[in-house]
């Protein structure tokens, strides 16, 4: 009778601890990139007796075993991705596939492996992970290149600022009405930018003359910059047939600017030979290259792992990339708590690369991997669990009362 409630009792401590597995499982049905656990149970040592060989007058004996119980021989994780939820937030990202985020201290030391990225920013503009781990990357160019493969935190570069680029050339095309009226002055303005990343504002002033008998007109322009007139002035003439058409375009592709602003320059080239003298609507159309200065206005980890910033000329420019390693084999790895796994001894050394490499899946910006969990499945479990631990304390009641009978015939 011990050793049949010896059997129970193992039965009983397996299925509790298979109890613990799937209670761990349903505690953590929404924990972000949380990956179920399932038991693998396994029976106990046999008591055997050995059989007999057939020979002569009598067949052979088969052997008999008495097994002792079962025992949890396993638990596995299942590392298949959760779904990913779009949470709208920044500085989130969602692993889909294998891999994983790498975490650690700001020397790139006590590295940890985890799925969860709901990541935050640290008072001097470092990734972190929600228990202060620095998150690892590669710096990368304004296109996205690594720079190198040294794996560090990523900073990113919030009070930052981009130069400008100076304006080169400009234009000013469209139709000059017919009708305007003599020794009236029309204006057009360009945006322009200084050797600084300075904005100006360039005025194109256009006064008409007389026509003579031919209908032939002249128009007196001059250049100013912020509403002032330029040193040395800029002024020329644009001469139009009676047809409405410039007889001196070459004169006018390329006028030449050369400013002093605030101790800035601005110098460039002016194309106004796209302008016509029409009877018709009064339309100008004026470009020109360069861009200002800009700061830094937010950021976010895109598709692919890249932490974008944006600027406030609308540039965006990825600064880094997300690093994730890959295991030979997951299910090497020790779990260590709030989503933390570290190498263990058959795991293999981690790889590192970026999303898309090495095995590696990709990544979702603005979203988070939801746990992996079926809880339909793990209330399953739960009943299969329980009515297994109920079975055995039956068995032990069973064994318990049988004893006691015993003791009565003695008695």
């Amino acid at each position: 009778m011990n050793q049949t409630m010896y059997t129970a009792i193992s039965g009983m401590n397996a299925f509790q601890q298979a109890l613990s597995v799937t209670s761990n499982n349903i505690a953590n049905a929404n924990t972000t990139g949380y990956k179920k656990q399932s038991v693998v149970f396994n029976d106990l040592l046999y008591q055997n007796t050995m059989g007999s060989v057939a020979g002569g007058l009598y067949a052979g004996t088969n052997p008999m075993s008495f097994g002792s119980g079962s025992k949890i021989g396993a638990i596995l994780t299942d590392y298949t991705a959760g779904s990913p939820t779009a949470t709208g937030r920044n500085k989130d990202a969602a692993l889909q596939g294998r891999g994983f985020f790498i975490a650690g201290d700001n020397a790139g030391g006590n590295i940890v492996y985890t799925r969860d990225g709901s990541f935050a920013v640290s008072d001097n503009n470092y990734l972190t992970t929600q228990q202060g781990k620095y998150v690892m990357g590669y710096a990368t160019d304004k296109n996205g290149n690594v720079l190198n493969g040294n794996l560090q935190p990523i900073q990113i570069p919030l009070n930052s600022a981009i130069p400008g680029e100076a304006t080169k050339t400009g234009s000013l095309s469209g139709n000059i009405p017919l009708d305007w009226g003599e020794k009236d002055t029309i204006t057009s303005e360009l945006s322009v930018y200084d050797n600084a990343g300075g904005k100006h504002k360039l005025q194109v002033n256009m006064k008409a003359a007389t026509p003579d008998a031919s209908g032939n007109v002249s128009y007196e322009y001059e250049i100013q910059m912020d509403g002032k007139a330029l040193t040395p002035p800029v002024t020329g003439t644009l001469n139009y047939n009676a047809q409405g058409e410039l007889t001196n375009p070459d004169a006018l592709k390329n006028i030449q600017i050369n400013s002093t602003v605030n101790g800035k320059q601005v110098n460039m080239g002016l194309n106004l030979s796209g302008l016509t003298n029409y009877g018709t609507n009064q339309v100008f159309s004026p470009t020109s290259d360069g861009k200002g200065a800009a700061t830094v206005k937010d950021y976010a980890v895109t598709d692919s792992g890249y932490i974008a910033v944006s600027y406030s000329d609308g540039t965006v420019i990825p600064v880094a990339q997300l690093a994730v390693a890959t295991f030979s084999n997951e299910d090497g790895l020790v779990k260590m708590g709030n989503g933390e796994y570290v190498p263990g001894l058959s795991s293999g050394d981690a790889v590192y690369g970026v999303a898309g490499q090495n095995g590696a899946g990709g990544i979702s910006g603005s979203s988070l991997e939801g746990s992996n969990v079926d809880l339909s499945r793990e209330f399953v479990n739960l009943m299969t669990y329980q009515s297994g631990f109920q079975g055995n304390t039956k068995v032990i009641r069973v064994a318990d009362d049988v004893m006691k009978q015993i003791v009565n015939l003695i008695q």
